[in-house]
């Protein structure tokens, strides 16, 4: 069985590890409203008990995902339509959509 080779980006790196740092520290502490109306907290222990599986799994991508620098990719090789959607959303996602859209630059 081959192995696939997994690609993130510099920033969707940076996003994930900032994310599972807040939710793994020990002051943790998160509230809101469920459907009832009610107030709910979770905990750092209720992060661990709850969605274990959920930080198991982005820590294993953030240890096995590879990190392509979309830097490398020419501005004059992206194309017009994705071009025009730099500065009109997220730049995590459109550097995301630009890796996609990098094949040929992936090796």
């Amino acid at each position: 069985m081959s192995r696939r080779i997994f690609y993130i980006t510099e920033q969707t790196r940076d996003h994930l590890q900032e994310f599972l740092e807040v939710i793994t520290s020990d002051d943790y502490m998160s509230m809101g409203v469920d459907r009832q109306g009610n107030l709910f907290r979770t905990l750092k222990k209720d992060v661990e008990n709850n969605y274990g599986f959920l930080v198991s799994g982005l820590e294993l991508i953030l240890n096995s995902a590879k990190v392509f620098d979309v830097s490398s990719i020419l501005h004059v090789d992206i194309p017009q339509e994705l071009n025009a959607l730099k500065g009109g959303i997220d730049e995590t996602v459109f550097y995301t959509i630009l890796l996609s859209n990098a094949n040929t630059y992936i090796g």
